[in-house]
């Protein structure tokens, strides 16, 4: 399969296929013929389920505000930091962020190509893709996240990461798939009426996996296209995570 890249395209992508090694960037964004968008993903620990929503991994606090033990020049691609707590493995970080949170150098934002590996307190080197604008001192902080695709999990009743699209298919744990977030879709929903006038939907708090009419200030991610939902059904929706 070819890689997706530049501006979004007409794509030819089976969007319902499944892969085990990746075959483009995590978060590659492709639409298809009639504009309904998706993004490449891949699934956690745990199978995903056809019409459920995805969320992202559950975050891991120990990954903000890393410390920089040496003093990094601008136009430098290879960040090294001091590892927290929680060891990192191979490619955990690949198509993540990283982004100084603590002057000297704050607000730039990068994304990670690639790192080196290492247990808690180790000196890790992130690869990222352009380079330092602004130099780094042993004053600066750099907090990294994975991307939001990579081990995405069903959503639970205790949102742990935002929700990033439904499931096309069945997909076994660590394979990597295609979730919809833009467009005429379907989606699993809970017992609670969407009424005509008030369709916008939010991830459930109640059933595990499922769309419900939207909360406020939890995460508006499009509207419901039938008025009156009936738990553990899916039913027609208009995604806008995109």
């Amino acid at each position: 399969m070819a890689k997706i890249a530049g501006i979004p395209q007409i794509s030819s992508v089976n969007f319902y296929s499944t892969e085990t090694n990746a075959s483009t960037s995590l978060g590659a964004f492709a639409v298809d013929q009639v504009g309904r968008g998706y993004r490449y993903a891949q699934a956690g620990a745990t199978d995903l389920v056809a019409g459920d929503l995805q969320q992202a991994g559950a975050e891991d606090t120990q990954f903000n505000e890393l410390a920089v033990p040496a003093a990094l020049t601008a136009g430098t691609t290879a960040i090294v930091v001091t590892n927290g707590t929680t060891t990192i493995a191979a490619g955990d970080f690949n198509d993540g962020i990283l982004t100084v949170s603590v002057t000297p150098g704050i607000g730039q934002t990068f994304r990670i190509l690639s790192h080196t590996t290492g247990a808690s307190g180790a000196a890790i080197t992130f690869n990222i893709e352009d380079p330092l604008t602004v130099a780094l001192t042993t004053s600066s902080k750099v907090t990294v996240r994975k991307s939001p695709f990579r081990s995405v999990i069903i959503q639970p009743t205790t949102h742990t990461g935002p929700a990033v699209g439904i499931a096309n298919t069945a997909v076994t744990a660590a394979k990597y798939c295609w979730v919809q977030s833009k467009g005429i879709g379907a989606a699993l929903t809970d017992a609670t009426v969407v009424a005509a006038t008030t369709m916008g939907l939010s991830p459930s708090v109640t059933t595990a996996g499922c769309v419900t009419k939207h909360v406020n200030q939890d995460q508006y991610i499009g509207r419901s296209l039938v008025a009156v939902n009936v738990s553990a059904k899916v039913y027609p929706v208009y995604l806008q995570m995109d």
